[in-house]
């Protein structure tokens, strides 16, 4: 009996530690980098992609999306409850570090997790501190966000941007 309690305690520890260090990165990162990329504004722009995915939200294109749709309230409502099931701890994906070409730029670039081929991200100026997160980067500072829809080929659809101002 001993033996086999001992067993499940070594299988949960085993579980508990196991590092993913073949994890491969979702297409839909590497298609939305080279788009953001590409863009006239930011082409001469060096781009340090976090290896953080965070929260952003939804709402902020509420209107945008509201275009495409003849029940605005339910959208929003459909969009809030969508973010607020979807908050999420910040967490990491390391393979994002791949798409890094260089690691003294001035803008971050930071991703949320893919949810129903819908993909968030949002630009920064790290004002010279790569190792800033994005809660702290977002104080007092501008970004610009953008919001890509994919189709089930991971084909960009649509793709939406604005401006953010924080505080």
């Amino acid at each position: 009996m001993n033996g086999f309690i001992f067993s499940l305690i070594a299988l949960f520890v085993f579980n508990g530690c196991n590092i993913n260090t073949n994890e491969r990165m979702d297409e839909h990162y590497s298609i939305a980098f080279n788009y953001i990329k590409g863009l006239p504004e930011l082409e001469s722009k060096c781009l340090y992609v976090s290896d953080t995915i965070v929260h952003l939200d939804l709402t902020n294109f509420w209107e945008e999306l509201s275009k495409e749709t003849e029940n605005k309230e339910a959208l929003l409502f459909k969009l809030d409850s969508i973010d607020n099931s979807r908050k999420l701890d910040d967490y990491y994906m390391s393979s994002l570090r791949n798409l890094n070409e260089q690691s003294d730029c001035n803008y971050t670039l930071f991703f949320s997790e893919v949810y129903e081929n819908i993909l968030l991200a949002e630009v920064l100026d790290n004002k010279g501190n790569l190792n800033a997160n994005h809660y702290q980067l977002t104080a007092f500072n501008n970004s610009k966000i953008f919001l890509f829809k994919f189709n089930e080929k991971k084909e960009i659809v649509k793709v939406y941007s604005k401006e953010l101002q924080y505080d």
